[in-house]
């Protein structure tokens, strides 16, 4: 039979916690767009390009050769139509209704807008569309929706502890409030 081992005993030396907050993430510009579908369903920038420009010609999606992810103040106050517009998203839009939408520096820049500004729903219904189109509005429509909700909060705690003179550290983080995530399901 096997002797146990002793283990040495672990001392904890120090514990501490930081709370942090994140933003929710950019509007899409094409590129980023097509960096998304990519990693998300393995389409190509041809694919993506093709797609979200079929959605533009059907007035489901704004523009799609832009460059900024940023949208200009004047589109501010169409936002409360284009949100009620998304009616398959009514879940996640309710929350929203009847507040004054967050306007947030990262999303309203007009300095930053040229011809156009970031990708964004029109507010149309969208109606007939192919499956591979369908996702492609999804990540849009999510994007602009989420640029309204609260920043996601978490606690990241630190644990320093020490097994023999030997020093460890451990760091775990940990959601208190999903904010923006909700949007996503994660």
């Amino acid at each position: 039979s096997c002797t146990p081992v002793e283990t040495p005993p672990f001392t904890v030396t120090d514990v501490s916690a930081k709370k942090g907050t994140e933003a929710p993430p950019r509007l899409f510009d094409l590129t980023s767009l097509q960096v998304e579908c990519n990693k998300k369903f393995g389409y190509s920038a041809d694919d993506t390009l093709r797609l979200i420009q079929s959605l533009y010609e059907n007035k489901i999606t704004t523009y799609p050769r832009v460059d900024t992810t940023f949208l200009s103040d004047d589109i501010y106050p169409k936002c409360p139509a284009i949100l009620k517009g998304l009616r398959d998203y009514a879940t996640l839009t309710a929350p929203l209704e009847g507040k004054k939408l967050a306007k947030s520096k990262k999303v309203f820049d007009s300095s930053k807008v040229t011809d156009h500004h970031a990708i964004i729903p029109t507010g149309v219904h969208p109606q007939n569309l192919t499956d591979m189109e369908r996702r492609v509005f999804d990540l849009v429509a999510r994007r602009f929706i989420a640029a309204f909700y609260p920043d996601c909060k978490f606690s990241t705690t630190t644990v320093l502890g020490e097994v023999e003179k030997i020093e460890f550290k451990v760091t775990g983080k940990q959601i208190t409030d999903l904010g923006w995530r909700v949007v996503f399901g994660q």
